[in-house]
């Protein structure tokens, strides 16, 4: 999860020692992680263009992921509710 658009390899944006700015997005184990980048773009595709103004702004991005997450969380309730 690095962009919203198409990234070929994760080389083409990441070398290994880069620090970077990421999101957790889901927990698996006390081994696995599911990291993103991608949640903390404040316009697509800029991860592969300027990961430092992502990284910069990544306290924005990240607001705007979680109100995102949130409202999509507050239809399913509601398309519940309704199917009850």
């Amino acid at each position: 999860m690095i962009s919203k658009e198409r990234v070929e390899t994760v080389g083409d944006v990441f070398a290994v020692g880069d620090e970077l700015k990421a999101v957790v997005i889901n927990a698996f184990n006390e081994r696995e992680v599911q990291l993103s980048t991608k949640a903390l773009e404040l316009v697509p595709g800029q991860m592969k263009t300027d990961k430092q103004a992502v990284f910069a702004n990544a306290a924005e991005g990240l607001a705007k992921y979680l109100l995102s997450k949130n409202e999509i969380m507050e239809q399913r309730r509601q398309a519940l509710t309704q199917l009850k």
